[in-house]
């Protein structure tokens, strides 16, 4: 089975000048289910690229065991490299 997974390509919110993007958490969990099922995911985005993530849903505080997992990923240290996020 394959499984082709958009995430947004949309980084301001509005007119705001706020930063958005995907949340981590809406992602990773069904991300991990297709995976541990043995699907072929294909990542996107509409502009193509590394889709921006929501700072304010990548903080510690907000961390599920889905996130901590896609986190210590190897993939996921190479198309997200560590990056200091403050509360906007």
């Amino acid at each position: 089975m394959k499984i082709l997974m958009v995430l947004t390509s949309h980084d301001v919110l509005g007119n705001t000048g706020l930063k958005t993007g995907f949340w981590l958490e809406e992602f990773a969990a069904p991300y991990f289910v297709f995976r541990d099922a043995g699907v072929q995911l294909t990542l996107a985005s509409p502009k193509g690229g590394q889709p921006p993530l929501d700072p304010k849903r990548d903080l510690p505080e907000r961390q599920t065991p889905a996130q901590i997992r896609f986190k210590k990923t190897r993939r996921h240290r190479r198309r997200y490299p560590r990056r200091s996020s403050s509360p906007t």
